[in-house]
């Protein structure tokens, strides 16, 4: 897995006040290979990256994310910091909100890397969901010493009743 890149973007659909949600691109530099694809020069034409696409939660009017530019047909906000920055003064919510979801990446990143293991884009949005909180985690219950007894000798009653004979080399 490599380091992560991260694209802020807008969405293309305005709310009354004319705000529009920020969204987010993570690029984990995953990529699967669409054998439907004819090979034009290399075997790598076939590749596609697959890019993690996650909801900030937050809305903005597009002249205090960043300038305005051409992309082919379509105009775009791309986002520029220093605008941004000078917006965040005064509404400090969103960029402390932006700020957890990127610590939030890096945790993530960091847990993969310790456990040398590349993920899938399911396997990444998954744990960045439960680090942000939005979804719970698997949650797995271990048994108190108490409670093992409990159930190893309603176990043993009803073996008991049942006839089973009981060796006591299987206990330990």
């Amino acid at each position: 897995m490599k380091q992560p890149f991260l694209r802020f973007y807008l969405d293309s659909h305005e709310n009354r006040n004319g705000e529009r949600k920020i969204f987010l691109d993570i690029s984990i530099g995953y990529s699967e290979i669409d054998y439907g694809k004819s090979v034009k020069n290399f075997n790598s034409d076939r590749k596609k990256y697959k890019p993690i696409k996650i909801a900030t939660g937050c809305r903005i009017k597009p002249e205090n994310f960043g300038k305005q530019i051409e992309k082919g047909s379509k105009k775009v906000f791309s986002f520029d910091k220093k605008i941004f920055d000078k917006y965040s003064r005064v509404n400090r919510s969103i960029r402390t909100k932006l700020e957890q979801i990127e610590n939030a990446v890096i945790e993530v990143t960091n847990h993969f890397y310790i456990k040398k293991h590349n993920p899938t884009p399911k396997e990444f949005k998954d744990l960045l969901e439960i680090e942000l909180g939005r979804k719970a985690g698997e949650v797995i219950k271990q048994k108190s010493v108490l409670e093992y007894l409990y159930d190893k000798i309603k176990a043993d009653r009803v073996d008991a009743k049942q006839g089973k004979k009981m060796h006591y080399h299987q206990i330990i």
